[in-house]
């Protein structure tokens, strides 16, 4: 386990965003105003100046406005493009797949519901598209259980009976919500 924590730490370390170097031709000192280039040292950035008030001003950073010193701020020369907006890294969390089919044969309604509860989560999670549940023909008392519950759920798009070669009614095909 803590091979695996190391192991998570690195994949994570790798997604971090290089560090953004300044802009090469900064005019330190030179007095900046509206529609000037800047780098914000403090945001690792650069913007334009929007506004100025007192000591402050106000700077457009990617779709962020910020208010910053004026100290904090350095004058950009010639020619300069303002810093793309951070992308977040996207991290994927895939769902192991509970399999096509849930048989909840020989099980009390309790706790074959509570099965079934948690395999429609787990099968949506997954990214199933349709499910079977087998319950068997017995009585009937589990299909009708399964059935009601499937009613409303609101992971079912719609439900049917098992036509002849996939169990007849001794099964349910379940077509769940899209992710």
């Amino acid at each position: 386990s803590r091979q695996w924590l190391a192991q998570a730490e690195e994949r994570l370390a790798e997604l971090e965003p290089p560090p953004v170097e300044p802009p090469p031709r900064l005019r330190p000192g030179e007095p900046v105003g509206v529609g000037d280039a800047v780098w914000v040292a403090g945001l690792g950035a650069t913007g334009e100046v929007i506004a100025l008030e007192g000591d402050e001003a106000e700077v457009q950073v990617g779709r962020f406005r910020v208010r910053a010193r004026l100290d904090e701020l350095e004058k950009v020369a010639g020619e300069w493009r303002p810093t793309p907006d951070i992308q977040q890294p996207r991290i994927t969390i895939r769902h192991p797949s509970p399999g096509l089919e849930l048989s909840l044969r020989g099980w009390r309604v309790e706790e074959a519901l509570e099965r079934l509860e948690k395999y429609l989560n787990d099968a949506y999670l997954a990214g199933l598209p349709f499910v079977r549940i087998v319950h068997g023909k017995g009585t009937g008392a589990l299909r009708r259980a399964v059935r009601e519950r499937l009613n409303g759920h609101p992971l079912v798009a719609e439900w049917r009976p098992g036509e002849e070669g996939e169990g007849g009614n001794g099964v349910t095909v379940v077509k769940l919500v899209p992710r």
